[in-house]
């Protein structure tokens, strides 16, 4: 039920029914939507990419509140999440650097 999902997230932190288990895939979900978007960082046009990073960071936020608020903190999760952020970011600043935006200087 919809409502059963709203009161789960409340921040009150209680315990998610049996019905609801799948919601505690969402955070780890986010995480890999991070990695693709690490991915096709370098195919995206100069006029989305601003898009990108604010998606990639909305994901970020969004994968660690959740992550907390569903008591939903995996193994899975505690690696793939600094895993995700390095490659999205290193994706940025590589792309950046082959496309002379960025001296190698300013890259360390």
């Amino acid at each position: 039920m919809p409502w059963e999902l709203a009161l789960n997230m409340l921040p009150s932190r209680a315990p998610i029914s049996n019905r609801s288990r799948w919601i505690r895939h969402i955070p780890n979900l986010l995480t890999c939507l991070r990695i693709l978007l690490a991915g096709f960082f370098p195919l995206v046009p100069n006029a989305m990419r601003l898009l990108v990073v604010g998606a990639a960071l909305l994901t970020e936020f969004l994968d660690g509140t959740l992550s907390r608020w569903l008591h939903a903190e995996t193994l899975l999760g505690q690696i793939l999440d600094p895993v995700a952020d390095k490659l999205f970011f290193g994706s940025v600043v590589i792309t950046a650097l082959i496309e002379g935006r960025l001296s190698p200087y300013e890259a360390v």
